[in-house]
């Protein structure tokens, strides 16, 4: 391709940065004095074949050739660089700068518009020179953007003491003696959940440096939830130690034989966590280059960690024509425990494009104070056909010894990873599915809160003894999941 007067001239009119690439570049009679571009025409000035030939390596400045034109009419073009190489030594290799259709003569030299560019321009870390990339494009600044994640998570197993327990015959089911089964205890396997996670935010300059956000996370009923029953002919119990004769014994709730009897007896237990999460923040580039941008994130977490136990049983004998005293007794037990953390957060956020896929990974620490509350309250209901009802002031674990609310404050920190895979479906639109993982260092959980060991005085509300006892436990905990979601950028 060979180079005419007329787009250097064109080139010229960028402003004296081309003129001194041009000079390097081309003969001193070719080049025209710095200053306003002047009109020219067609046919002005037209080179030789031959003309201006550049070695092998050079790099020089040239424009993009000129429409054909009307006399009178004023060209402008848009520069670009080129390297001249041993295939192609008189043919230049555009770079991604020149673009495919001519600037508009309304558009100022600041003005950013779309462009067909298959490949980006790496962007300096210290300066915004060059639009947001959109797979492949280069498009105008977008000021806000928003994300919703359908999540899929569950939590780490839960412990609780051996509660419920069966044994072969007619034996009772106390711990330790052979045959004794235990039914419900032990690791506890929560299903998993469905939660929602949403993130607004919008940034405050025209370069994506400096932006603010807001992010929610619900995530409901992490529950693990047990039920089992007995006509009588399966004994069923509720296992404890009793502090008063220093021997394991049993709740008896269902069993008997055929010459005395039988008690029916059922048992419902649920072992339930909730967790939210609310994060203002702000976000801040420190560097993109290239694909690969990195953000330096932090704000203020408040977050809530919930879990809340319930052990409902009851025994009754239903038939007037055995040894057994007729009427039922119930028992309710409840271990409701908030986990309130509030705190900051700091971390890195990065996100690298490949054409439509996106890579985006987060990790933050959160720091701070985690109020841990446990509330106790249990209580029973005497069933007595030829009486009134009685109500008991606690149940089988949760009894005037224990019974209250608990408060204590701990420092604690919270690390969490988000990775994310995404396809961009156009330039708003991004379809994503990543991977979410939480630990929580110090948190109270309801099942290690339960003491076994009891003072049956106190059962029925006869007498105040010194146990079960209430002691805070340091715990541990994590969630983890998947998340599917949608991206829009406007």
């Amino acid at each position: 391709m060979r180079w005419t007067k007329l787009s250097l001239m064109a080139a010229l009119s960028f402003g004296s940065p081309w003129v001194v690439a041009a000079q390097e570049a081309f003969p001193p009679e070719l080049v025209a004095p710095a200053g306003p571009a002047a009109e020219r025409h067609v046919g002005d000035g037209i080179q030789h074949v031959g003309d201006a030939v550049h070695n092998i390596g050079d790099t020089v400045q040239i424009v993009k050739p000129a429409p054909e034109l009307s006399d009178g009419v004023v060209v402008r073009t848009q520069p670009a660089t080129f390297r001249a190489s041993e295939d192609s030594p008189a043919i230049p290799r555009l770079t991604s700068a020149l673009l495919d259709e001519p600037e508009s003569e309304s558009a100022s030299d600041s003005e950013i518009t779309p462009s067909t560019v298959s490949e980006p321009i790496d962007i300096d870390c210290d300066t915004c020179t060059t639009p947001v990339r959109r797979h492949g494009r280069h498009v105008a600044w977008n000021r806000w953007w928003g994300e919703f994640d359908t999540l899929l998570w569950w939590g780490r197993n839960r412990e609780l003491p051996p509660l419920v327990a069966t044994a072969p015959g007619d034996d009772l089911p106390i711990l330790g003696l052979p045959g004794t089964e235990v039914l419900y205890g032990g690791p506890t396997a929560p299903d998993p959940q469905i939660g929602l996670r949403f993130d607004l935010g919008r940034y405050l300059g025209n370069c994506e440096d400096f932006g603010v956000g807001f992010r929610f996370t619900y995530l409901g009923s992490l529950d693990a939830p047990f039920t089992t029953e007995s006509d009588g002919t399966r004994p069923l119990g509720i296992p404890y130690f009793e502090t008063t004769t220093g021997l394991e014994s049993v709740i008896d709730l269902a069993g008997g034989d055929p010459d005395s009897g039988f008690t029916q007896g059922f048992v419902q237990a649920n072992d339930d966590m909730d967790f939210i999460s609310v994060e203002p923040y702000l976000r801040v580039r420190l560097c993109e280059v290239g694909n690969h941008r990195f953000d330096l994130i932090g704000g203020y977490t408040y977050q809530l960690l919930r879990n809340d136990f319930t052990l409902v049983s009851a025994t009754a004998n239903l038939d007037n024509g055995d040894l057994i005293p007729d009427g039922a007794e119930l028992y309710a037990d409840g271990f409701f425990v908030d986990n309130n953390f509030h705190g900051g957060h700091f971390g890195f956020q990065g996100r690298m494009q490949r054409r439509r896929l996106i890579f985006e990974h987060l990790f933050k620490m959160h720091l701070g104070n985690m109020r841990q509350e446990v509330q106790i309250i249990g209580g029973s209901l005497t069933l007595d056909p030829n009486a009134p009802p009685i109500e008991g002031d606690g149940g089988i674990f949760a009894l005037p010894s224990n019974i209250g609310t608990y408060k204590r404050d701990e420092f604690t920190f919270i690390p969490e990873l988000n990775l994310k895979l995404g396809y961009a479906i156009n330039q708003r639109w991004t379809a994503t599915i990543g991977y979410t993982f939480l630990y929580f260092d110090n948190v109270a959980l309801a099942g290690n809160l339960i003491d076994r060991q009891i003072d049956g005085t106190q059962q029925g509300g006869l007498d105040e003894g010194d146990y079960p006892q209430f002691a805070f436990k340091d715990s541990s905990y994590w969630l983890q999941g998947i998340d599917f979601g949608l991206q829009y950028n406007w």
